[in-house]
């Protein structure tokens, strides 16, 4: 039984592939009956049947022999000039296999481990999740093709290690799943969360913080019905963000509203207080704040620290900007509630500047953030899901 190497056998053997070279020619030989004679459980039959004058040539002697050194020439074809140089001391296939196996077997163990640990070791660092996640597949599948698989569960861990800390919450929020997830889907939400990531990024970095708010003032009527007015002594800014925004995903419970970083699945949702009340903003024994609706704004924006519930020191470029020409700097950024409402009205990104005088809610991100929609009258106002027109506040 001839071969056509070019085509039967297009892998070449090196002194790193054997056990992808090894893979390939085993499988035509057990697809075509011949792994006995390199395995050594198909022997030569003796040359000649009978014996003394009756001694006649045995047919099958001659066959084998044929068989044999098509196959010598199969493997002499699948090798390039090192390994043709292991066999060419060999006289048969038998021989030819186990000098091969014997010079590049071992270095085949040296190639498995540092592809393992290549995946031990690898980084996202500057490259895209698409370029990331593709080099860990990559090796994986060498790896399956050596003989070494490695599962989803095994990929999924190495690719979240190597994320790094801009990514900790989407991190988190795929470790606390109930349920293991695949490589594959791990692959499509993690190319979502970069694309928010980069639209956060482009809209923080062309959108100036801006402060115009309108005043809130309680009407006699009862809670959650507030009446407003402009306030004439704060400036009004331009540069609005627009309400109509692509709305966000969460990558972990996948709810419109909010990202992995404000999902309550993940970090909890916040203790109600023995005696709710609407506009509280924290847990304390003071009294909560008052926060201001303003329509102008690009951001939620406090005076207090205390206000928030989460919070860091803000490391950004940006500063508050007012219309008297005055640039205001911005301490922290943190999360609040605003309403204790079910769902809870979460005041996302919300920055703290000492110097202002008023804690301002800017409609549009009140809105995006929460998936609300916000109704004036002319005495007072609601705000509504977006979905079933429930009013939460």
């Amino acid at each position: 039984m001839e071969f056509n190497t070019a085509t039967h056998l297009p892998i070449k053997l090196t002194s790193t592939n054997y056990p992808a070279w090894y893979k390939q020619i085993n499988s035509l030989l057990i697809a075509r009956d011949l792994v006995g004679y390199v395995d050594g459980t198909t022997p030569c039959p003796a040359a000649t049947t009978g014996s003394g004058a009756s001694a006649v040539s045995n047919p099958a002697h001659s066959k084998w022999i044929r068989q044999d050194k098509f196959l010598y020439l199969a493997l002499l074809g699948s090798c390039d000039s090192e390994a043709r140089s292991v066999m060419a001391s060999a006289d048969t296939s038998r021989e030819a296999w186990v000098a091969l196996e014997r010079v590049f077997a071992n270095r085949s163990q040296s190639r498995i481990m540092s592809l393992r640990e290549r995946l031990s070791s690898i980084s996202k660092g500057s490259s895209t999740v698409s370029a990331y996640l593709q080099s860990i597949r990559n090796i994986a599948d060498e790896l399956a093709l050596i003989g070494h698989p490695i599962d989803d569960l095994e990929m999924v861990i190495h690719a979240l290690n190597g994320l790094g800390p801009t990514f900790r919450e989407f991190t988190t929020s795929i470790r606390t799943r109930d349920r293991p997830i695949l490589f594959n889907e791990l692959y499509d939400k993690l190319v979502d969360f970069e694309m928010c990531q980069q639209r956060e990024e482009r809209l923080s970095t062309n959108t100036p913080v801006t402060a115009n708010h309108v005043q809130r003032r309680h009407h006699a009527n009862g809670r959650g019905r507030p009446s407003y007015q402009p306030n004439s002594e704060t400036p009004f800014f331009n540069n609005k963000k627009s309400a109509h925004a692509d709305p966000v995903i969460c990558q972990f419970c996948e709810k419109q509203g909010h990202s992995a970083k404000k999902c309550y699945k993940i970090y909890g949702y916040p203790k109600k207080p023995r005696n709710p009340t609407v506009n509280l903003a924290h847990l304390s024994n003071s009294s909560p704040p008052d926060w201001l609706f303003d329509s102008g704004a690009s951001h939620h924006i406090t005076n207090d620290f205390n206000n928030l519930s989460i919070k860091s020191d803000y490391t950004g470029d940006d500063h508050l900007q007012v219309a008297n020409g005055n640039i205001l700097p911005i301490t922290h950024i943190g999360s609040t509630i605003l309403s204790k409402s079910s769902p809870p009205l979460l005041l996302s990104n919300t920055l703290c500047v000492p110097a202002v005088t008023q804690n301002l809610v800017s409609v549009s991100q009140l809105c995006q953030t929460n998936n609300v929609s916000i109704e004036f009258f002319p005495w007072h106002f609601e705000v509504k899901e977006l979905q079933t027109g429930e009013v939460l506040l």
